[in-house]
């Protein structure tokens, strides 16, 4: 969120949660969870000790906490089917977006020095978007999609459409993001998720872990017999006129464990590095598609 986005959606949060008349209706658990959550959000509250001007890191610290309070009262039930369907229409409102006057009330609203419901921006909002109060009457029941922006960051829903990518022949695919944070965590769980789905592939039931670990057995019985091999080799060599120096100097690598090789279904990458001219010629490729 930027700082409007953030101040905008306190402002919301603000004159739902804290109505008087909702307020009674609530239980004095559901009250004090309530101030506990949005009183210590409030922007002269969480940055009085700030000097000068609110640095980007406190900002989104700021953001963080809003959204948990946020997540917090849906999860135990506090801000409820009505509560989410007003918080969404204040926040759907255009009235006070773009107006200097406005954004002047905006931050009195925040500081508590006006309710945003005695307004006139409130008051005159359904009249400029042309919605009532029975157009967002769907909003509430699909609180499950309110994270649905940043879905991309879901390891399972970024992997299938790298996938798809991939029978459509279109990798490589450069993502473009503005937030270093995201592209790190984006790569980091993709990862995390492609590792444990090929260990499940492997290990996932007791019919695979058995099928697995007798083929790792079975290559280190014959990785034991090619180093005797090797041991015997190398006593005749001195003796024995026909004896192949190229089997000596092979090294007999130790077996990798089966689900830890390389399984195409799990990389989107060839099993050698690419070199700089297949890497060029690989751009040409693409370029004239």
């Amino acid at each position: 969120m930027t700082p409007e986005e953030a101040a905008e959606c306190y402002v919301a949060l603000k004159a739902v949660m804290l109505d008087k008349k909702k307020d009674t209706r609530r239980s004095d658990k559901d009250r004090e969870l309530v101030h506990s959550l949005l009183e210590p959000l409030e922007p002269k509250i969480f940055f009085k000790f700030v000097r000068g001007c609110i640095s980007k890191r406190q900002f989104r610290w700021y953001e963080k906490q809003l959204r948990a309070a946020l997540s917090t009262m849906l999860r135990e039930g506090v801000c409820d089917y009505e509560d989410f369907n007003d918080v969404v229409g204040i926040l759907r409102n255009p009235s006070a977006r773009g107006n200097p006057v406005e954004e002047n009330k905006k931050w009195r609203k925040v500081a508590g020095e006006e309710d945003i419901l005695s307004t006139d921006a409130s008051s005159c909002g359904d009249e400029e978007t042309g919605v009532d109060n029975d157009g967002v009457d769907h909003l509430a029941p699909h609180l499950s999609e309110l994270g649905r922006e940043a879905t991309y960051l879901r390891p399972a829903r970024t992997i299938q459409l790298i996938r798809d990518l991939q029978e459509l022949h279109l990798l490589p695919t450069l993502i473009f993001n503005f937030d270093r944070h995201d592209i790190m965590a984006m790569v980091k769980r993709c990862t995390q998720y492609l590792a444990k789905q090929q260990y499940a592939k492997y290990h996932g039931s007791e019919e695979r872990d058995h099928r697995t670990k007798m083929e790792n057995k079975r290559r280190m019985e014959v990785y034991k017999k090619k180093v005797e091999q090797v041991k015997v080799m190398e006593r005749m060599k001195a003796n024995d006129e026909d004896f192949d120096q190229t089997v000596l100097d092979e090294l007999v690598p130790k077996p990798i464990p089966v689900e830890e090789e390389y399984d195409p279904e799990f990389y989107f990458c060839g099993v050698k590095a690419m070199s700089d001219p297949d890497v060029e010629e690989l751009i040409k490729k693409l370029e004239r598609k």
